[in-house]
């Protein structure tokens, strides 16, 4: 049964790996159905990390398609017991949850979080580990912007930026240059914002990153209609529907997924 138990762990823990991939490139729908997959396949052998990872990385999409009661609605589903010793995932588990409390405008929820994992890394003196890091450090920015802390939202923008930017990891440098884009124009600092700007449209407009490209186009509309530029900033709002509809299209018209994305 053991080998059993960690065969399953093994296949769902490659299904996982390749899923960052996929929801980074917008594969959504081959990351659900393999997701599922593995899912299936961790409840059938009654394999409890197996099914957590699923659930987490489910979660994961959900909040990427801003679909925030759903993803905090299945996070919260997983026991937080058969996380024991498993740092990655309890990591994945709180920043998920942070992004969808942050979505729901919920900040008090989201710092709930935040605090957990500065606990949990305290307790244990380790660090959380890149795909978790990719998404708290954004999130906190978020976060800080969400309660007009804006030098605090500027750090953990610069955080991100220094932390993708030996890589490179070009899709995450591009949203760090989006989040101090944004961090420079709440502090009414506009050459920074451009300049911020034009290095994640740089990227954006070169490589197919949607989950960063939709970010980086909302971004530049708010800025080039910030600034009087009309046309800029009607381009910039078409590609970033154009971007969201693409996306959406990974999922079937009456799918909570397909109208969470059409709604934003």
């Amino acid at each position: 049964m053991a080998r059993l138990a960690g065969d399953v762990y093994t296949f769902v823990l490659f299904n996982v790996l390749e899923s960052i991939a996929l929801i980074h490139l917008g594969e959504w729908r081959e990351l659900r159905r393999e997701i599922t997959a593995g899912l299936e396949l961790a409840i059938r052998n009654a394999n409890g990390p197996s099914s957590a990872l699923c659930r987490l990385t489910l979660a994961w999409l959900h909040v990427e398609a801003m679909e925030f009661d759903g993803a905090r609605e299945i996070c919260e589903s997983v026991d937080d017991g058969l996380l024991v010793g498993d740092q990655s995932t309890y990591f994945h588990k709180r920043a998920v949850l942070a992004k969808a409390y942050v979505g729901l405008n919920d900040p008090s929820g989201a710092r709930r979080q935040f605090d957990d994992i500065e606990r949990r890394r305290h307790e244990e003196g380790i660090d959380i580990e890149f795909t978790a890091a990719t998404q708290v450090y954004p999130c906190l920015g978020e976060y800080y912007l969400q309660v007009d802390d804006y030098t605090q939202a500027q750090s953990c923008a610069r955080q991100l930026h220094d932390y993708v930017a030996t890589a490179p990891d070009l899709n995450h440098l591009a949203q760090a240059h989006g989040l101090l884009a944004r961090t420079a124009l709440a502090l009414g600092d506009s050459a920074e914002a451009r300049l911020h700007l034009s290095r994640a449209l740089e990227i954006v407009d070169r490589a197919d990153f949607p989950i960063a490209s939709w970010r980086v186009y909302r971004t530049a509309a708010e800025i080039f209609a910030k600034y009087g530029d009309v046309d800029r900033a009607a381009t910039y709002r078409l590609r970033f529907v154009e971007t969201v509809r693409r996306l959406a299209q990974n999922f079937e018209p009456e799918d909570r997924l397909h109208k969470s994305l059409l709604l934003c």
